[in-house]
């Protein structure tokens, strides 16, 4: 166990100075001149990282308040809808699962699964848009607050991450179920529900808490697409609007920070799988 907790701290390590670099490329745009050639550009780029260091953005463009700062207040906002999301996404994800891995009723769910999946989020946003949206869009309240149809947004990134538990978690399942202990253990007469709920959850949910780096991946991407549609004043309208604007190092500070998020979940999901299954066979 230490051996592989010391491995993903290394993947870890490895995966923040490349998000460090990427936004110190992005960052250096900032500076005055930058864009004038290759020189001047690598000139900006080595101060921004050697900035980055102090985990110094530079200023933004939007507010002029230091850019770190600025994106931990929208990752603040966003964490009031991704959150209670979260809480939808999981209960959700799991049932549906279950529904997909199930004989009896796997025929029925697939083509509903199907039919979500092939409906893009910003689609989905758009169409509930003139029914939740407008007091959204006409003076948005505070974040954090649920009036005004904000709980309706946090079902839009639920049903999202949903989805993508409920495709990790049948997969897993399914793989699970094909192992010849559980074939052999039919045999001696379980019941497939004992089967499934005593020796194959284990399984199941290991191999699924490999997938949790890209599953907050599909819920931060359908956040972002929500805050933008609904005007919502999260990282995702946050980030959006720093690219439309040329705010570098907002934008440089708020992809750092998703970056991280994503390389943190991974790790610790690979440990929780690890827990969960043991060593893998070499």
């Amino acid at each position: 166990m230490l051996h592989d907790a010391l491995r993903q701290g290394w993947h870890w390590c490895a995966g923040a100075i490349v998000a460090a670099l990427a936004a110190a490329a992005l960052a250096a745009l900032a500076t005055p001149g930058a864009a004038a050639g290759a020189g001047p550009y690598l000139n900006a780029l080595f101060e921004a990282v050697l900035r980055l260091g102090w985990f110094d953005f530079g200023a933004s463009v939007i507010s002029g308040a230091p850019a770190l700062a600025s994106a931990w207040s929208a990752m603040a906002a966003s964490a009031t809808l991704t959150l209670p999301a979260l809480l939808i996404a999981v209960p959700f994800g799991a049932a549906l699962a279950i529904l997909l891995t199930h004989p009896a009723t796997r025929s029925l769910a697939s083509p509903l699964v199907q039919a979500i999946g092939a409906v893009p989020m910003f689609a989905a946003a758009l169409f509930f848009a003139p029914v939740f949206g407008s007091a959204l869009m006409e003076g948005a309240p505070a974040a954090g607050s649920f009036a005004g149809g904000v709980a309706p947004l946090v079902w839009l990134i639920g049903l999202a991450g949903a989805g993508a538990i409920a495709a990790s978690l049948s997969r897993a399942l399914r793989a699970a179920m094909r192992e010849p202990y559980c074939a052999g253990l039919a045999r001696l007469g379980l019941p497939r529900g004992e089967i499934l709920t005593v020796y194959v959850a284990r399984q199941a949910l290991g191999t699924a808490a490999k997938d949790a780096g890209e599953i907050v991946l599909v819920l931060i991407t359908a956040a972002a697409l929500v805050e933008w549609v609904f005007a919502w004043p999260g990282a995702g309208t946050a980030f959006f609007r720093s690219l439309a604007l040329h705010d570098w190092p907002l934008a440089a500070a708020i992809a750092f920070l998703f970056a991280l998020l994503r390389l943190s979940l991974g790790v610790a999901g690979a440990l929780a799988s690890r827990a969960l299954l043991g060593p893998e066979p070499r």
